[in-house]
C-alpha cells in the first residue's frame, strides 16, 4: 500500500473497468472518468490519520496496481469502519486479500485505535466471505443496506 499516483490510472482503471469486479458489488463498470475521479479525490483528501483512508494495492515487485483497499467510514459516531478491498480478477485466490485484510486489522486496531472493525458482503461473494472468516470476523447479521440485502460480519479488537 501506499498513496495514489495519476499514473496509476491505467493498471486501476483495468481493474474498475472490468464487468468481473463488479460481480458482487452492485456497480457497473467504471468509466475512464470515474477511475481518474476517485484517484483524484484520494490524493486531494487522504488522511491515514483519520482512520478512514482508500489506497492502491500494490505488488512489490513490479509496482503494478492491482486493486484498491481502505477503510470507510460506516458508523462514524461510534467509530466503525467498514473494511473495503477490491482486487483484480486475474489476481483472485493468491491469498492477496486475506494479506492485506489482516494487514488492515491490524492498523485498525493498533494505529488507528478503532474497537471494531464490519465487513459487509454480499452471501454470494463466496471469496470475501472466506477471507473474513480467515481474519476472524464473526456473521452478525443479514441486513438492507443501500436498497440490497448484505451480510454484515464484525471483527473486534482485543
Amino acid at each position: 500500500m501506499r498513496l495514489w499516483q495519476e499514473s496509476d490510472f491505467d493498471d486501476f482503471h483495468e481493474v474498475m473497468s472490468n464487468e468481473l469486479t463488479h460481480t458482487h458489488t452492485g456497480e457497473d463498470a467504471w468509466s475512464a472518468e470515474q477511475t481518474k475521479g476517485m484517484i483524484r479525490w484520494n490524493m486531494e483528501n487522504t488522511d491515514i490519520g483519520s482512520g478512514y483512508f482508500n489506497l492502491p494495492l500494490v505488488l512489490l515487485d513490479t509496482n503494478k496496481v492491482i486493486g484498491r483497499v481502505g477503510l470507510n467510514p460506516y458508523l462514524e459516531e461510534k467509530r466503525i469502519p467498514e473494511i473495503e478491498w477490491t482486487v483484480n480478477p486475474q489476481y483472485w485466490n493468491k491469498g492477496y486479500a486475506t494479506q492485506i485484510a489482516r494487514e488492515m486489522l491490524g492498523f485498525a486496531f493498533e494505529k488507528a485505535g478503532f474497537g471494531e472493525v464490519v465487513g459487509i458482503v454480499k452471501d454470494t461473494n463466496t471469496g470475501s466471505v472466506r477471507v473474513l472468516e480467515k481474519i476472524g470476523a464473526q456473521f452478525e447479521a443479514r441486513k438492507l443496506f443501500r436498497g440490497e440485502e448484505w451480510d454484515f460480519y464484525s471483527m473486534k479488537s482485543g
